[in-house]
């Protein structure tokens, strides 16, 4: 679909949360990252940050999933000796799937969306 069009609407339990383009969509979609650090750090250091789930420190390594802006989440990191920061693009349909998993995810994705149009 990423490759066929330019703007998609989301729609759910029938009402139009979002007509977005795709590259605004991927903006303050979810973003894996992985941030090696050259040190062990602390998880409460990045715990409470926003946008932050699904977050684990592993021998120096922190791994999480951040919904939208990964401001807070890197002036969290440029505290510590960071090796290497790997960001995993989502896929459309892992976009989709904040809209239509738990209503966590929708309430952010697409009020960021209403505020962008809002904005226009």
């Amino acid at each position: 679909m990423e490759h066929l069009c330019d703007r998609v609407g989301i729609i759910r339990e029938g009402r139009l949360l979002a007509v977005e383009s795709i590259a605004d969509l991927k903006q303050r979609a979810l973003r894996r990252l992985e941030i090696d650090f050259g040190g062990s750090v602390a998880a409460d250091a990045f715990a409470g940050l926003p946008g932050i789930r699904d977050m684990s420190v592993h021998d120096g390594v922190l791994n999480c999933t951040v919904m939208g802006s990964v401001d807070a989440l890197i002036k969290a990191a440029a505290r510590y000796e960071v090796r290497n920061v790997r960001s995993i693009e989502t896929s459309l349909e892992e976009i989709f799937m904040a809209y239509y998993g738990s209503g966590d995810g929708i309430a952010a994705v697409a009020g960021a969306g209403e505020a962008s149009h809002a904005a226009a």
